[in-house]
């Protein structure tokens, strides 16, 4: 239609002139090559209509089984309809009527224009519609006869089928016919499987070490047969319902039923023959997780090892203020090391968590029983008690970092007490020796005796820690020691 005019072709009537046929046509032309010759009879011959095609949508369960659930909405026959995307479509049977109770179901296909997701064969209200039954994601030029999907989002159905109406078990067979045929299919799969079943074992019963990809192979090997059986047992059944629509009788019912049950015997070995290589599989699977754990504790281990060695020889070694900020920040470094590996640990294998967590919760231990020494030691800037956690600075934050709890309470006290003293250097060349000498009244007043009515044992450690700043001079002595003391106290 898109060519240029053809001039030396002419429609015209019947009983048109020849003489007039060449003047339109431009001039004589030679028609004897052009005119076909007349069929016998005089009359074309009738075109052959097109046979339509029509597929059978069923499952091996029963009418009245409450597991066809979605599916037996689907069950019946689907006549060829026209095309989409390339591809023949289809009209369930007795579903033409809209306003039926039942919608109409289309098998249609549809190509990846709307992504891999939506792509394969669907059934459906309507073709390419938004209310869809089921979906299959082959893409083949035939609808795909297995691997249904119902719901479509649902698991695959390995109890339903799509298949030729004229499929051999479908037709009328004789008794023995029927009878030869389920016996033939049933002694090729019997042949098949045993064949399978020798390969895995020689694979599988190999003593020592055991090539996965040759388990995987097996395993593939297997699943294949497993399919293969079910489709031959679905196949058997349609002989044994067709058997009964045609009134076969019961010897034949009971031979076809004995084919049945060699099925699924030769089904239970090749199943337990897959379990064994599947158990293979995740044995081997279980060993290279824990591979990898022991690889991944055997990377971090050093490093861990030796960030907290540091942050111990660090923390025994302050001797001043920035000494400890110094240990403090290494400690704290550890201890983020380590429960960065405790916590991949987790996803490790059962034997590789065993391990980390052994091994790193003792080097998390060694972070905290630095941080506890460090905290002992004492040493800190001016004016900031090492112990109470509200300052930021102290080690006991890196001990709550661990796991440790902090006692608030006892640290908070500490740190009113040491802000009541007067912390200085001390002067007038007061000695040390002296000092100590002259605090002991001072002490024991603090203190108080456990038989009176003094001050209880929380005092008794700030009465401790005052003597301590008199001993090493940092404490200047006040005019009225006694009123001053006394003041303290209460």
């Amino acid at each position: 239609v898109d060519g240029p005019p053809q001039k030396h072709i002419v429609c015209v009537g019947k009983d048109e002139d020849q003489d007039e046929l060449d003047g339109e046509a431009g001039g004589e032309a030679d028609w004897s090559d052009w005119k076909r010759p007349a069929p016998a009879g005089g009359l074309p011959p009738p075109k052959r209509p097109a046979k339509l095609q029509t597929l059978v949508f069923a499952s091996k369960l029963d009418d009245d089984d409450e597991k066809l659930g979605d599916v037996k909405r689907l069950l019946g026959e689907y006549v060829q309809q026209g095309t989409n995307h390339g591809k023949k479509t289809f009209l369930k049977q007795g579903s033409e009527d809209e306003d039926a109770d039942d919608p109409s179901v289309w098998l249609y296909y549809w190509d990846g224009r709307d992504g891999h997701e939506s792509s394969g064969w669907w059934l459906g209200r309507s073709v390419g519609g938004s209310e869809v039954y089921a979906w299959a994601s082959q893409h083949s030029s035939v609808p795909a006869s297995r691997g249904w999907r119902v719901p479509y989002k649902g698991l695959v159905r390995h109890d339903v089928t799509l298949l030729p109406k004229a499929h051999d078990e479908e037709a009328h067979l004789a008794e023995k016919e029927r009878l030869a045929k389920g016996k033939d299919l049933v002694k090729t799969i019997e042949t098949q499987i045993d064949k399978a079943l020798q390969t895995a074992a020689s694979v599988l019963n190999v003593e020592g070490d055991v090539f996965e990809e040759g388990v995987r192979a097996v395993n593939e090997l297997l699943q294949t047969r497993v399919r293969e059986v079910e489709e031959a047992a679905a196949s058997l059944s349609r002989h044994v319902r067709a058997a009964k629509r045609q009134d076969a009788t019961q010897r034949t019912e009971a031979e076809l039923h004995l084919l049945e049950e060699r099925l699924d015997v030769a089904k239970g070995k090749l199943t337990e023959e897959l379990n064994r290589s599947q158990e293979a599989l995740d044995k081997m699977d279980q060993e290279q997780a824990e591979e990898q754990g022991a690889k991944a504790i055997e990377e971090a281990l050093p490093t861990a090892m030796e960030m907290v060695t540091q942050a111990e020889l660090a923390a025994d070694a302050a001797e001043d203020a920035a000494a400890a900020d110094a240990a403090r920040q290494l400690l704290k470094d550890a201890v983020q090391q380590v429960k960065k590996t405790l916590d991949a640990a987790r996803n490790f294998a059962p034997e590789a968590r065993r391990i980390a967590q052994s091994e790193f919760s003792q080097l998390q231990a060694r972070c905290e029983s630095a941080g506890q020494r460090l905290d002992q030691q004492g040493v800190d800037a001016p004016g900031i008690d090492p112990t109470n956690s509200k300052n930021g600075n102290s080690s006991a934050d890196l001990v709550a970092a661990v796991g440790t709890a902090d006692d608030e309470e006892v640290g908070s006290q500490e740190g009113e007490i040491m802000m009541a003293l007067a912390v200085e250097a001390p002067e007038d060349g007061d000695s040390v020796g002296s000092a100590v000498g002259d605090d002991d009244d001072l002490a024991a007043q603090l203190a108080g005796d456990d038989d009176d009515d003094g001050p209880a044992g929380g005092e008794s450690e700030a009465a401790s820690r005052l003597l301590l700043a008199a001993a090493t001079g940092q404490r200047k002595r006040p005019p009225d020691e006694d009123a001053w003391a006394t003041s303290v106290a209460g």
